[in-house]
């Protein structure tokens, strides 16, 4: 038997971890002498095998041979027992074995055996990891390897962001499902229509994963389909007894037979769908009561239960292979026990909670009663966020979180996790691939084995260092993701929470994981600690994700300094004075801190175009100090750099609109104009029933005569809603003569489906001088 060491080696290259392994001895031998026999068949499956495979081609006779053959074939290939415990195995069907071939008592091969194509799939994964750091100048060392593997946890997949996209990347980790928003549409006559890109369906198929299509939540479909003209008797009928909200949308009414038909037309046509077997709906994320006749009284949510079963009787007619899932939310959270029940035995749930499963709290995430119904025996789905926040997009290298909700999930008893990776996964490849370890084998590697695979996989040249830098910059992002430091700062910094009434305590909001000072201070040198493991290091991810989480630290415990300077100043001591400077200027560097290594983290995982969540997290900073200045104005302490302080150049108003759902507006400059260079231009959105999409902004110069000279458009083609109210953007302002007037120009619009009759929205414009320009996407 090879030494430990030389075990670990080859351990570290596979990720996940297999669950049984052992390796008695290697051998090197000339890829012209290596032999790939493959079952027989052209299945999709079967072509991925080979092609994982290469560069060995297929040959029956060489002096090493590598097989992979079904279970029910593999007599004499490799010991019957091991072959007949593969039916025993959790997930079976994903199971396989690997065992090595022994002729004239040499090691002369391995045989890789599974009950199933996608097993065999995954027994080439594992393989393929572990021997393709060997090849090298015509090369190749395989271990001499007894391994048996099966995941704990039988669907584990991922939703939204870059899934789609990330289809094989995903399945080298073997996740095997992504569940994908349907191409839905409603014709004039009110049938609905519904598919999904063949060429995606033919991709998963390829790659082993199941391509799950969904519906999304149902008290969106009349907005987005534009039913309120097509099909309007199928609109809810609101509480008579309320007045309507200037931004109401009617819900569906689900008493109407007519709403369940065009529900099911869409399933039907999913359905149909070659390599659809599993469709999905998603639950209305607000509940969305209907007060007709039939309606009144009646709970909204398992209103939709039973129209989405009646709707899905007519797909299962259509294909009896069929199955239905639905997605639980937070609307239907208070009465998720009468969703349970109201769903019949073969219906799939999935739980998802938009503030309780996309959390990254230190609080377990499945509550008794989903528990319950797992254990029961029921298919039990969760929806986790693996990053610091759904909105807020910003480093997290956290295999202790990870591996928290991944070990819950298995021991539970939990038949599918879907994860959320917001924008994309390139932004959080540990994290996903972490979650990928842990949802196939719970109990395998620690936090810290974890790391080093990860580090071994990237090819870093001092493995230990870097799961070192993990094991303590990974708490500390913990607590701050746990406390949404970064998604509080974007939705509720305002400048009246910093009036002097309303102080900062700790454990409460951004400091809800941070209890006392001394722990802030504990967090502040473990960030320290991990900057410095970091630059010897010599990651520059590492560096940039350590300086973020302090600079994060330490703008959350001058917030809370700041909070309790009174709204009077008068009184006020020099010591205290210079306490609030202090804060003050703690959190006019973090803001740049958080600025600058934003930007160096972005351009060393994902290169190329910043999504706007992540610029919208880089802004955060700037409105805190936004706010933080005028606390100093309160108290007669000056701002060393106003540039950076938005100026009111001018807002939008209903009127704009009166001609038509689009309008262009022109604001002057001047009052925040700094010479050219890099500016960002906010539009912070009041109310009114619909948000406004900035489509493009043109920059604008004015000579003293009135000319007018256009030197730029952007487009931008995003806005703000009450949802998101806010939005960055950023330019770089040209050079003007002096004497010139800089004026902007933009071009809004109201949605498509805006009511002619209440094309309500309201707005104001605030620029500032930036320190940088970043493309967006």
């Amino acid at each position: 038997m090879e030494n430990g060491i030389q075990v670990r080696t080859w351990m570290e290259r596979v990720i996940p971890l297999p669950k049984e392994m052992e390796v008695r001895g290697s051998r090197t031998v000339s890829l012209s002498d290596v032999g790939l026999i493959v079952q027989p068949g052209d299945s999709p499956l079967l072509e991925t095998v080979r092609k994982q495979m290469a560069p060995f081609v297929e040959e029956e006779h060489a002096a090493f041979t590598v097989r992979f053959v079904l279970a029910e074939e593999a007599a004499g290939h490799m010991d019957l027992a091991q072959i007949s415990r593969l039916s025993t195995l959790p997930h079976a069907k994903q199971a396989y074995a690997i065992a090595p071939v022994r002729r004239d008592n040499d090691f002369a091969g391995l045989c890789v055996v599974a009950q199933t194509e996608q097993g065999l799939l995954y027994g080439a994964r594992s393989l393929r990891q572990m021997v393709g750091p060997t090849l090298q100048d015509g090369s190749v060392t395989f271990p001499e390897l007894e391994l048996t593997d099966w995941p704990d946890v039988g669907e584990r997949g991922q939703w939204g962001g870059s899934a789609a996209q990330d289809l094989a990347w995903l399945a080298q980790r073997k996740f095997n499902v992504v569940e994908y928003q349907a191409t839905l549409s409603c014709g004039e006559d009110g049938r609905g229509s519904a598919c999904v890109d063949s060429t995606l369906l033919a991709e998963a198929a390829q790659e082993g994963i199941l391509l799950v299509p969904y519906i999304t939540h149902l008290e969106l479909l009349f907005q987005i389909f534009n039913l309120f003209d097509k099909c309007p008797e199928l609109a809810s009928t609101p509480n008579p007894a309320q007045p309507l909200p200037s931004d109401y949308t009617p819900g569906i009414c689900f008493s109407n037979p007519e709403s369940v038909s065009v529900l099911s037309d869409w399933l039907v046509d999913l359905v149909k769908l070659s390599g659809v077997t599993e469709v999905m709906v998603w639950l209305s994320e607000d509940a969305a009561p209907c007060f007709c006749t039939r309606c009144k009284g009646q709970e909204p949510f398992t209103q939709e239960v039973a129209a989405i079963s009646r709707a899905f009787e007519q797909a299962k007619a259509e294909n009896p292979s069929a199955c239905l899932r639905i997605l639980l939310t937070q609307g239907s959270y208070v009465v998720n026990d009468r969703v349970l029940a109201a769903a019949p035995p073969d219906v799939k749930i999935t739980y998802y909670h938009g503030g309780l499963t996309y959390d990254s709290t230190h609080r377990p995430m499945i509550y008794p009663a989903l528990e319950a119904f797992a254990r029961s025996g029921r298919w039990l789905g969760v929806y986790p966020q693996v990053t610091t926040a759904w909105r807020a997009v910003t480093p997290f290298t956290g295999p202790q979180f990870v591996r928290a909700r991944m070990t819950e999930f298995a021991s539970k008893g939990l038949s599918n996790v879907i994860t959320y990776a917001v924008p994309a996964n390139r932004f959080h490849a540990f994290n996903v691939t972490a979650s990928a370890e842990w949802l196939w084998n719970s109990k395998g590697r620690t936090d810290e084995d974890f790391s080093r695979a990860w580090a071994v996989s990237k090819e870093m040249p001092d493995p230990g260092l870097f799961a070192r830098w993990v094991n303590t910059i990974g708490p500390v992002a913990w607590n701050l993701a746990g406390s949404r430091v970064a998604l509080r700062l974007i939705f509720s910094i305002e400048e009246q929470v910093l009036d002097g009434a309303h102080p900062f305590r700790f454990g409460e909001s951004i400091l809800a994981e941070i209890h006392s000072e001394s722990h802030l201070q504990e967090e502040i040198h473990a960030a320290n600690r991990a900057l410095s493991l970091a630059l010897e290091l010599g990651d520059a991810a590492a560096v940039a994700e350590s300086r973020i989480h302090r600079a994060f630290l330490e703008l959350a415990g001058a917030i809370k300094v700041l909070s309790e300077a009174p709204a009077d100043p008068e009184g006020l001591t020099a010591g205290q004075l210079a306490r609030f400077q202090t804060a003050f200027e703690t959190v006019d560097l973090a803001a740049r801190t958080l600025e600058v290594e934003h930007f160096r983290w972005a351009e060393v995982v994902a290169p190329g175009e910043l999504p706007w969540r992540l610029l919208d997290t880089i802004a955060v900073g700037y409105r805190v100090a936004a706010s933080a200045a005028a606390v100093m104005a309160r108290l007669g302490l000056p701002d060393p750099a106003p540039e950076f302080r938005p100026v009111p150049v001018g807002s939008w108003s209903s009127e704009d609109f009166e001609a038509g759902p689009s309008c262009r507006l022109s604001f002057d400059l001047s009052g925040a104009w700094y010479g050219p260079g890099p500016y960002v231009v906010t539009f912070q959105y009041r109310d009114g029933a619909y948000g406004a999409t900035v489509v493009a902004l043109t920059l604008v110069r004015l000579s003293p005569d009135g000319q007018r000279t256009e030197l730029e458009r952007i487009e931008v083609g995003n806005g703000v809603n009450r949802f998101e109210k806010w939005r960055e953007i950023r330019i770089r302002f040209p050079k003007i003569e002096r004497g010139d007037t800089p004026y902007m120009e933009a071009e809004l619009k109201l949605p498509d489906h805006a009511d002619p009759g209440r094309r309500i929205s309201s707005g104001d414009v605030v620029v500032r001088r930036g320190l940088h320009v970043g493309p967006c996407a």
